[in-house]
């Protein structure tokens, strides 16, 4: 479930005339209470935060949503696993860092891109004896720059 996908785009001045007169505390606990009713039927869940490319930082008011998740779960979503994403090491806030994990991932050489493409494809014996066009892996290595977080099916 991707909610970039299924949440409506908001523009800038029509958010602020949403959120305004409400506190950021209420906001994100109303943000939270919304996503919990979304994801509360499909559990197990995983929810993946990504870092902004430029600075490689996941935002103050993520960060907060985070928490609120991550406090309200076990009451409400105790089937939850949350990912935050950087290609840089990411500043945990004091508040998270007891339920906190950093794992690194370094970057996919040329024959893990290769075969990570290949085991998207590969569902059936038959598939097992497909090839990959070595100009198809050599492209995906140089668009992902050896990272596995830009590499999707």
């Amino acid at each position: 479930l991707m909610l970039g996908r299924i949440l409506p785009d908001v523009m800038n001045k029509e958010l602020l005339s949403l959120l305004k007169g409400r506190s950021p505390t209420a906001v994100i606990k109303d943000i939270a209470a919304s996503i919990f009713k979304l994801i509360i039927p499909i559990q197990p869940v995983v929810m993946v935060f990504e870092a902004d490319g430029n600075g490689g930082e996941i935002d103050l008011s993520s960060w907060s949503l985070i928490e609120e998740l991550l406090q309200s779960a076990g009451e409400q979503c105790p089937q939850m696993l949350m990912l935050a994403m950087s290609r840089n090491s990411i500043s945990i806030p004091k508040s998270l860092e007891d339920v906190s994990l950093e794992v690194g991932i370094g970057r996919m050489t040329k024959a893990d891109s290769e075969r990570f493409v290949r085991s998207l494809f590969v569902g059936t014996e038959n598939d097992i004896k497909m090839t990959l066009d070595p100009k198809i892996a050599e492209a995906v290595y140089a668009r992902a720059n050896g990272c596995p977080m830009f590499t999707q099916r």
